[in-house]
């Protein structure tokens, strides 16, 4: 068995000391197990994901309850190699220099059997193929055949990119492959749009996984059960309802009760813990869209508010590729100052809040006409796998929900 290397306790030491901060650049790296040349470093790097991917902070005492009594000693040893502290440069530069020390023994061990196997005289014309393999370090490449297969056989079986939505001017524009966010100002109605699309997902049978920063759990389902119970929501939260309207809002949760819908803590509130909460949620209640209410509100590993907000999405749309499911991500707009015409908000107000417009693949603009309340314009403004588009919305805020409008905009 190989012993571990001093880079590798070096990584194994900085993410058991400093996981919020060092933890997002193994994505970034693509470090994973299988390039530590030390089995069990291997294993107490995938004692410390397990411990994440379970909602838990990973530490020594976290992650020593995952190993055996030799991992335990490693994972200790680790701790003593710690010193890197928050330097990213150097974290990134140790982890590709892992990856890229396990690539060379990748390529060693293919040549020695492919020597053992075939002889000097025949390894030449393989030395290519061999090469290209292991520079990867995880296989072969899918070829374009495999890629133009798969795209036909979706075709050919009616597999249809993204997910219908409560409008149908939107449906498809929530696709498996991206991030879509709804950016609106204060007041807007973002957050009753997002709740209506969860009841609609639910209605289809998604199961649906909600982090709000914003408002407890409590609040959201009774805005789930004003919209889908035709319940008036401000008699309700004042406790205010008919005899009649109280028997539908008990029927409706009733029924809601029962449907797949899952909220994260409400302490879920750094992107920390809301990543791990959503990886939880998928791999343990197998949800299939995401809810994040709202981007602004979440804690960041930066003091500069850009830095901050930039992470945040960087890391929500980082997830969103690996999970393979839609994620909807709410953002905030801010009031334009020293104006007393309010102007629709334009992908340009989200370039002031860092990177959110480049990580998006669909970005929906929601705008409140202050001089008609009761209407809200809808911009889908960006939208990377189809056409743009712009409606109106009728609000009915005592039942949370918005109504297409049936004229043109």
């Amino acid at each position: 068995m190989n012993e571990p290397t001093y880079e590798e306790l070096l990584i194994l030491g900085t993410l058991l000391e400093y996981w919020e901060e060092s933890h997002y650049m193994i994505d970034d790296t693509g470090l994973t197990a299988d390039h530590f040349e030390s089995d069990v470093c291997g294993e107490v790097f995938k004692a410390i994901i397990r411990v994440s991917e379970n909602g838990d902070q990973p530490h020594l005492l976290t992650v020593v309850k995952e190993l055996n009594q030799e991992a335990s000693e490693v994972a200790q040893i680790a701790m003593g190699n710690s010193d890197m502290g928050e330097s990213k440069a150097l974290f990134m530069n140790t982890c590709r220099s892992i990856i890229n020390a396990s690539k060379e023994r990748l390529l060693k061990n293919k040549l020695l059997r492919l020597i053992q196997d075939d002889g000097y005289e025949n390894i030449i014309g393989q030395l290519g193929d061999v090469y290209d393999e292991a520079i990867v370090g995880c296989g072969k490449d899918e070829t374009i055949a495999d890629i133009c297969n798969n795209v036909i056989h979706d075709y050919d079986h009616g597999v249809v990119e993204g997910l219908p939505s409560m409008f149908g001017k939107l449906n498809r524009v929530m696709t498996y492959r991206g991030m879509c966010v709804i950016g609106a100002r204060p007041g807007a109605g973002k957050t009753t749009f997002a709740l209506q699309e969860t009841a609609s997902q639910l209605g289809s049978g998604k199961r649906v996984g909600f982090v709000s920063v914003e408002m407890p759990a409590s609040q959201c389902i009774q805005r789930i059960i004003a919209n889908v119970g035709n319940v008036h929501g401000y008699r309700m939260m004042n406790r205010r309802l008919t005899t009649s309207e109280a028997n539908k809002m008990r029927e409706t949760a009733r029924e809601l009760s029962n449907m797949p819908l899952f909220f994260a803590p409400d302490e879920t509130q750094d992107i920390h813990k809301i990543c791990s909460w959503i990886e939880y949620a998928v791999k343990r209640h197998k949800v299939e869209f995401i809810v994040v209410d709202y981007l602004q509100l979440i804690k960041g590993r930066f003091n500069n508010r850009y830095e901050a907000v930039t992470d945040i999405s960087n890391s929500l749309a980082r997830l969103q590729k690996k999970l393979g499911i839609p994620f909807m991500v709410l953002s905030q707009l801010r009031r334009p100052p020293g104006t007393s015409t309010v102007k629709p908000p334009t992908m340009a107000d989200l370039r002031e809040s860092g990177s959110i417009e480049q990580d998006a693949t669909s970005i929906i603009l929601l705008h409140k006409k202050y001089e008609d309340k009761d209407i809200v314009e809808l911009n889908l403004e960006k939208n990377r796998h189809g056409q743009t588009t712009r409606f109106k919305l009728d609000s009915q805020f005592a039942y949370y929900r918005f109504i297409e409008r049936d004229e043109d905009y």
